[in-house]
């Protein structure tokens, strides 16, 4: 690979040319094609899959009832991975090509090995008959310098210009490139490329995201292929891998391209031209079909490689082509011949598709496949003036030549290639130049058949013999030519004069003459085919509906035909009915007929139900009637011509008068701030006026039926609407109304603050309310009908602020509040304590203050003592080990028990203190507990003493307590919120004496 660049960087004079690029991959046979710069030709990716030919019965059984062939039990315990290389043809027709080109029997097996593995295992049989590994293609890339001259000069060198003055119109024609994928919305291909129909879902013709409903709604077995379809399958060693490419699965992904060869054919072969920018191909605005069969991968050299399989490049040519592709670019190739890519070009060519390849970067008359096989059209590349670009093939495989250096065109914008236009060249650009023609052609003769276009584009080329030395005959058929091509299926003016003759009654004469021979002439009225007369005819009697038409004809010499030739006619016939009749029904003193007269109409009568009144010309479309006023008079109009008496229209009428039917007033009552006033709407009234009382309000034009009296004073009140026209007032009946007024605040809310289960509030009542709201603080709690004046609502225990809102339609009221509360029971006593180290009695202490109205001590569950809540101590003898639980008491209940136990231990007395005459662990309490407990024991002498926590499976908790204490009882706690729940060991070590107890946690 040549390059005046480094990777990622451009100089600034590179930045101003364009850059020519050839992108040639060898399509089939395994051995890798020649590069033009040695040093790229180094270690490729390995295939991860073989390709097998199965008999008739092993691919009938795989295909249509999944029994796996014999072959595959061979691969022993590897994951298989088997599937077809082509897909069933969905049309009888196609299927009957596609098994007779042996397609159905290609099929591909991966999984779990490389291909040579694979390979190496599999054995030919009766069911196996063939067994290859993929073949690789590679990117031959050449670089010259000073391109800037260049531009688009290949349109010109194939006389496009002068071919577009003959035919250049937008075009349906699919022609679709084969290559490594396309940026599909690059600003000179969007337009152009072709949306599959039956998959857009809201029918728009763009690319969308929200079309790509993981559905095959057009029923051609890929999902979602809404632009084309991406059938690079292939893993890449890790050693290879770009980051930015897309190896696999198959998808409709073809986009974006990475290695930026298959965008610079695409604007080659499909570019949108005369929009303003950019490039111009030569079949104007064909529909693109992108499909993507090549992919970018590194071999450390200075540039990407591009790649691809010969079974994806087979199964995309049958994609194209069943999916309406007229025209398919293949710019791949390599130089040895295969097996699976020939049936699928004639089965494409059996399908009416044209297949062009290019013929090869490598500057040899060797065969270049698949440019080679039968069906394809293998194309070379030349430079201005016709010559043979240096490394360009020829030879005898070589059908034709095009433009296929320095061509400038379309780029992808990748990290790699950040351009939106580069000049490239190779083989690569000459065939997608040839491949736009034959969809030019296509367009322009889309009766054409492949084999048709293919030899008018062959024999319109120009010799370039003389500018090829040594290498006459070896360049095909020599240059491609597109105006010759066009002229050759051109068919000129035949038709020298063709007329439409006017004003019969009965029927329109077309006649033409005859400026050359014609085969047939086709005939039309206002667009739309009316019949086909021989080509020998010079005229035609129609007998169309009467009316008015553009006839057209076109003449035909085999498959073109004429410019058309038009002219319109005019069939007479009795006239139609007159258009908008209308008798006027405004006017005081008479009665104005109008209509809009019907085509061909010479006059016109008028009649009064049924009477003559008189006749007018045509262009008057007006008469003036006297009759007695009061009543109503069908009015009808007749139109007369020389073919006849036409179609009457009709309309009825009448003097207005002054209204003579009574307007009915109804005005509403209670509204807030307002009176709506309605009324019917009798004929012959222009509006009404509105009136409150003997005061004036306004004047409303019919056909409005309403009038709204905002913020009159407080009523009621007498409302009429009087009636009126352009002859008088009529008469207006009354109705009385009266208006709604604002609430005033809500009086008296009280809200209680003495009862345990809930808070009454109470109100007054307000005069004119539809309802009342009760709120508590922020939060509506009842919503009430009028009358009702006292709410219960039960919150939570605690102090609230109730408001009372009264409504109507007016709105609400102000709000009036009072604040309630909910009494609860008493909280827990806390910090109870009862003595375990007194002999002649036990105390039992808390703290204060006491929440409650009393205080209730309770030793063992039994009631010991009621006690005012000022009292924080309870005393009694003797002494002993009891429970005691301290609870505060009001109206609402008890509040929670708190307890300790007592303990009265063997003891005597020294120097005053009570001295436990034998060591002793007591229970904690309280237990169960959480998350604290106290843990109380007792020493007769001083002691060393350690207290420690155990879990249930006797792990190590915590020391709570390690060293020397003196003579008495004592007391720990153990806190613990990061313990989880469950049983707990306390042990307790005073000298040789051990204790343990257990402990609950729970959370």
């Amino acid at each position: 690979m040549i390059h005046n660049r480094t990777r990622g960087q451009r100089t600034a004079a590179a930045r101003w040319m364009m850059i020519l690029y050839s992108l040639l991959l060898p399509l089939l046979a395994g051995a890798l094609a020649r590069s033009v710069v040695p040093e790229r030709a180094s270690a490729a990716p390995a295939p991860d899959h073989v390709l097998v030919v199965l008999s008739d019965r092993a691919a009938d059984a795989l295909r249509y009832h999944s029994v796996l062939p014999r072959c595959v039990e061979k691969l022993g315990p590897l994951p298989v991975d088997i599937e077809p290389v082509f897909y069933d043809p969905k049309d009888p027709e196609r299927e009957g090509i596609f098994r007779e080109l042996g397609m159905h029997r290609w099929f591909r097996i991966g999984g779990g090995a490389t291909a040579g593995e694979l390979r190496a295992k599999l054995r030919l049989d009766d069911e196996l008959w063939a067994v290859k590994i993929p073949q690789r293609y590679d990117a031959d890339v050449v670089e010259p310098n000073d391109l800037s001259i260049y531009w688009m000069w290949g349109l010109n060198e194939m006389r496009l210009p002068e071919a577009w003055e003959i035919y250049h119109d937008e075009s349906p024609v699919i022609i679709s490139t084969l290559d490594t994928g396309c940026r599909i919305q690059h600003p000179d291909l969007a337009a152009n490329t072709r949306i599959n129909p039956g998959e857009d879902l809201d029918h728009n013709g763009v690319w969308d995201a929200s079309d790509n409903n993981g559905i095959d709604d057009d029923g051609n077995g890929f999902v979602d292929d809404l632009v084309g379809w991406d059938f690079v399958s292939h893993t890449v060693d890790l050693e290879y891998v770009v980051p930015e490419e897309d190896y696999a699965p198959r998808d409709n992904l073809v986009y974006p391209d990475i290695n930026g060869h298959g965008t610079h054919v695409a604007g080659t072969a499909a570019a949108v031209t005369n929009n303003g920018i950019g490039v111009a191909a030569a079949s104007w605005n064909v529909r693109h079909m992108p499909v993507r069969i090549g992919f970018a991968w590194d071999d450390g050299g200075q540039y990407l490689r591009g790649s691809g399989y010969d079974d994806d490049i087979a199964a995309a040519i049958q994609y194209a082509s069943d999916n309406g592709a007229r025209v398919i670019s293949l710019s791949f190739g390599g130089d040895e011949p295969d097996t699976i890519v020939p049936p699928v070009i004639l089965y494409a060519r059996a399908n009416n598709t044209l297949f062009f390849a290019s013929a090869g970067n490598d500057d040899t008359s060797s065969a270049h496949y698949p440019a080679a096989y039968p069906g394809a059209i293998s194309v070379a590349a030349l430079e201005p003036g016709g010559i043979r670009v240096y490394f360009s093939n020829y030879g005898p495989t070589v059908d034709l030549a095009a433009p296929g250096r320095w061509i400038w065109s379309t780029m992808c914008n990748s990290p790699y290639e950040p351009y939106d236009y580069v000049s490239w060249g190779g083989t690569s650009m000459a065939c997608p130049n040839a491949a736009s023609v034959a969809a030019l052609i296509i367009s322009y003769r889309p009766c054409l058949t492949d084999d048709e276009v293919e030899q008018i584009l062959l024999s319109s080329c120009d010799s370039i013999d003389a500018q090829n030395p040594g290498y006459e005959g070896q360049l095909g058929a020599g240059l491609v030519n597109a105006k010759a091509a066009l002229d050759s299926v051109r068919v000129n003016r035949i038709l020298g004069f063709f007329d439409a003759l006017d004003g019969s009654c009965h029927n329109v004469v077309l006649t033409w003459m005859l400026g050359g021979t014609a085969d047939s002439i086709r005939l039309f009225r206002d667009g739309s085919y009316l019949t086909t007369v021989a080509g020998s005819a010079t005229s035609y009697t129609d007998v169309p509906p009467a009316g008015s038409y553009l006839y057209s004809a076109l003449a035909y010499r085999g498959c073109g035909a004429t410019p058309m030739a038009s002219d319109s006619g005019l069939r007479f016939d009795t006239p139609t009915a007159p258009d908008s009749v209308a008798a006027s029904d405004d006017i005081c003193d008479s009665i104005a007929v109008t209509w809009v007269d019907p085509p061909t109409v010479g006059t016109l009568a008028i009649q009064r139900n049924g009477m003559p009144l008189g006749t007018v010309a045509a262009g008057v479309e007006r008469f003036v009637d006297y009759p007695t006023p009061g009543i109503r008079y069908l009015y009808s109009v007749t139109p007369y011509n020389g073919c006849g008496v036409g179609t009457a229209a009709s309309d009825s009428g009448g003097q207005t008068g002054t209204p003579s039917d009574p307007v009915f007033t109804l005005a509403t009552d209670g509204l807030c701030d307002m009176v709506v006033v309605t009324w019917n709407l009798p004929d012959l009234i222009t509006g009404v006026r509105i009136y409150r009382g003997a005061l004036f309000l306004a004047t409303v034009a019919a056909p409005t039926i309403t009038y709204t009296d905002v913020s009159p004073p407080v009523g009621p009140w007498l409302y009429t609407a009087v009636p009126f026209n352009g002859c008088g007032t009529g008469t207006g009946i009354p109705d009385m109304g009266y208006p709604g007024v604002l609430l005033p605040a809500v009086g008296n809310v009280q809200a209680t603050d003495t009862r345990c289960d809930s808070v009454i509030v109470t109100w007054n009542n307000v005069s004119g309310e539809s309802g009342y709201r009760v709120y508590r603080d922020t939060t509506l709690v009842a919503e009430l009908p009028n009358q009702r004046l006292r709410c219960a609502d039960r919150p939570a225990p605690g102090t609230y602020r109730y408001s009372v809102i009264a409504f109507n339609v007016c709105g609400p009221s102000p709000a009036s509040s009072d604040s309630g509360r909910r009494k609860d029971v008493p909280p827990p006593v806390q910090d109870v304590s009862a003595s375990d180290d007194r002999l002649d009695s036990v105390i039992v202490t808390w703290s204060g203050p006491v929440q409650g109205d009393s205080i209730r001590v309770m030793r063992n569950g039994m009631l010991a003592a009621t006690l005012p809540v000022s009292r924080l101590r309870f005393a009694e003898s003797p002494c002993g080990d009891h429970f005691y639980q301290v609870m505060a008491v009001n109206e609402c209940g008890i509040s929670v028990a708190a307890g300790d136990s007592s303990h009265c231990p063997s003891a005597v007395t020294l120097d005053g203190r009570e001295i436990p005459t034998d060591f002793f662990l007591a229970q904690n309490y309280p237990n169960p507990f959480n998350p604290s407990t106290t843990i109380r024991f007792g020493l007769p002498f001083t002691s060393e003493v350690q207290v420690t926590v155990y879990d249930v499976m006797g792990r190590h908790v915590v020391e709570l307590l390690s060293g020397t204490l003196p003579a008495g009882a004592h007391r720990i706690t153990w806190r613990c919120e990061e313990c989880p729940s469950g049983m707990y060991m306390v042990h307790l070590q005073a000298g040789d004496h051990t204790f343990l107890r257990k402990m609950l946690l729970m959370k």
